[in-house]
This record gives C-alpha cells, sequence and structure tokens, in this order.
C-alpha cells in the first residue's frame, strides 16, 4: 500500500481522490439519504416527546466511551514501545 495525494492511502492503485464524477454523485446521494433519515429520525423524536428518552441515551452513551477512551489511553501507554 502506498501513499497517495494528501497523505491518503492508496489501495489496489487506486486514488481515492480521484474518482469519476458519478461515483461522487453516488457517494453524495448516499450521504444525503443518510442525512435525510437522521433527520427523520430526530424530528421524530421531537414530535412524539421521546427526545428526553434519546438525551438519556446520549448522555449514557456519552459516559461510557469517555471511560472506554480514558481505558485505552492508559493501556496504550503501558502498551508496546514502538522505537521512534
Amino acid at each position: 500500500m502506498r501513499i497517495g495525494r494528501w497523505g491518503c492511502s492508496v489501495a489496489h492503485g487506486r486514488d481515492p481522490l480521484n474518482r469519476s464524477p458519478v461515483e461522487q454523485e453516488t457517494i453524495m446521494l448516499r450521504y444525503a439519504l443518510i442525512f435525510l433519515v437522521i433527520a427523520l429520525l430526530a424530528s421524530a423524536f421531537g414530535m412524539f416527546g421521546l427526545s428526553g428518552v434519546a438525551m438519556e441515551a446520549a448522555r449514557i452513551l456519552f459516559f461510557v466511551f469517555l471511560v472506554m477512551l480514558v481505558i485505552s489511553l492508559f493501556a496504550g501507554r503501558r502498551g508496546r514501545d514502538i522505537g521512534v
């Protein structure tokens, strides 16, 4: 695997920034649909009063991932020595 433009790794000799217009449109359409679904879910939570439940779930997940981050930081310090 080699390093391409902008420091991106290039798999199979293909530069990820050199896509055809059809591929770019497909990717943009996929992202637009993903954000549409997220917006519809957020509006449904707001309309039906589930925003409090979603907020509590987000708060719990935030603290769970924060604890996992701290654990991984401490485990990374004790890990292997790269020797740079």
